[in-house]
């Protein structure tokens, strides 16, 4: 199994990389491939209310570089954190092969509208 972990420290060297150091050697222990992502490496800021992604306009997130695929991931980890139940109404209304997406959720185990935290 490849694993991927995430290093959100702004100390490269500090205690969580060690700690995320122990982690990793246990799981290459156990025969997995594992990569780490520091999240220094990446221009990640908070989000700036343009509400490009409301508009659903081309740029998700005009924060610029890697922000669109930040907003993309950011925004996944909330809907699996929330579920459906908390994604806005108008926001599911507009949302393209819907069907498509609850026949993958339900084979998940996930049922639709509900949370799932």
């Amino acid at each position: 199994m490849r694993i991927m972990t995430i290093l959100g420290s702004p100390r490269r060297q500090g205690n969580t990389a060690k700690v995320l150091g122990w982690i990793e050697e246990q799981f290459r222990a156990d025969g997995h491939e594992v990569d780490r992502a520091n999240i220094l490496d990446y221009r990640v800021q908070g989000c700036g209310e343009c509400m490009a992604c409301k508009k659903g306009t081309i740029e998700l997130c005009s924060l610029g570089d890697d922000a669109d695929t930040t907003g993309v991931v950011c925004g996944q980890l909330a809907g699996a954190y929330w579920g459906e139940s908390g994604i806005p109404g108008e926001w599911l209304d507009g949302l393209a092969r819907r069907d498509m997406i609850e026949k993958a959720l339900s084979g998940l185990g996930v049922p639709a509208g509900e949370p799932t935290k």
